[in-house]
C-alpha cells in the first residue's frame, strides 16, 4: 500500500516530513537545488520565455522574432507561452491576460512536430512541469535502515511522485529484512 502524506509527520521549522517505520526512516525535503527543466536539455518541447521576470534563452530563441524565424526554418511548432507574475510565477498557453497588469506573453513552446507526435499535449504537460518547478514542489528522498545503504533521489517533481519514490525506498530496505523479523526474538533482532 502506498503513502500518503498523512502517513509523515510534517516539522513547521524545516517543512521536511518524516516516517520511520520498522526501522526505516524516510525524509522527504524540498529540493532547493533541483535543476530547471531548461536544464535537461531536451531540443524536441522546450520552454523559451524573453520577460524581465521570466527569462529563458536558447540559441536561435533569444527574442520573438528570432524565435518565429527559427522555428519556420526548422519546421517546428510554436505555441504561445503566458504568464501570470505576481509573487510567483504561473504560466500557461494561449495569449489571453489573466490580470489586466501582472500577466501577458512571455514568450513560446518550441515542439518538433516530427518526434513528438501530439504537438500540443507536449507543451501543456512542459506547462504543467514549470508550473511545479516555479512553485517549488521539487523534492527529494532520502530513506536509511541501520542494517543497509542509505536510497536517495533528487529533482522528484510533485509531492505524490515524492511519496511513491518513498514508498519504493521503504520496500526495498524492509524486504531484505523481513525474514530476519520473522525468526530473530525481538531483542536480539539486530544481532543476528
Amino acid at each position: 500500500m502506498a503513502f500518503k502524506h498523512s502517513d509523515f509527520t510534517y516539522d513547521p521549522h524545516t517543512g521536511n516530513l518524516s516516517l520511520t517505520r520498522n526501522e526505516v526512516t524516510v525524509l522527504i525535503e524540498r529540493d532547493v537545488h533541483a535543476e530547471s527543466p531548461h536544464q535537461w536539455g531536451n531540443d524536441d518541447v522546450f520552454l523559451v520565455a524573453f520577460n524581465r521576470y521570466f527569462s529563458v534563452h536558447r540559441e536561435g530563441y533569444r527574442s520573438f522574432e528570432e524565435a518565429r524565424e527559427t522555428t519556420q526554418r526548422e519546421g517546428k511548432v510554436l505555441f504561445p507561452l503566458s504568464a501570470h507574475i505576481h509573487s510567483g510565477i504561473h504560466l500557461y498557453l494561449g495569449t489571453h491576460k489573466t490580470c489586466q497588469w501582472d500577466s501577458g506573453m512571455v514568450g513560446y513552446i518550441v515542439v518538433d512536430p516530427n518526434d513528438i507526435p501530439k504537438p500540443e499535449a507536449a507543451a501543456e504537460a512542459l506547462v504543467a512541469t514549470w508550473n511545479t518547478y516555479c512553485s517549488g514542489d521539487v523534492y527529494s528522498v532520502c530513506a536509511e535502515h541501520p542494517a543497509s545503504d542509505v536510497e536517495s533521489c533528487f529533482d522528484i517533481y510533485g509531492l505524490d511522485a515524492a511519496l511513491a519514490q518513498a514508498h519504493e525506498f521503504y520496500e526495498s530496505l524492509v524486504q531484505p529484512i523481513q525474514p530476519m523479523l520473522k525468526t530473530c526474538p525481538p531483542q536480539v533482532y539486530w544481532t543476528c
